[in-house]
């Protein structure tokens, strides 16, 4: 069980140790984040690399894209952040 994550990190360290006894890989992530600002362009290979320290894959596994909500809704007020995230897990 999760309990107590104070960070996302934690949560995504906890999240890949749950898969471990069941004998799965992460083969690769597909990410998007949709915001309106600030833009990420020169943050999304840093971002990139910590997240790859974190899951202990090389960078051509991981896929980061940001995109804006063309001043739509709350995300394209600014109101608001959106992230999705596909992974693909390899049976061991």
């Amino acid at each position: 069980m999760i309990y107590g994550c104070k960070h996302s990190i934690e949560l995504l360290k906890q999240t890949i140790e749950i898969c471990k006894p069941f004998n799965y890989n992460i083969s690769n992530i597909d990410s998007t984040i949709i915001l309106q600002k600030p833009k990420l362009q020169h943050h999304i290979e840093i971002i990139q690399e910590n997240l790859c320290n974190v899951l202990n894959i090389s960078k051509d596994k991981f896929s980061i894209k940001a995109k804006t909500n063309e001043k739509l809704y709350s995300i394209g007020k600014g109101k608001a952040i959106s992230a999705y995230c596909i992974v693909l897990l390899k049976k061991i």
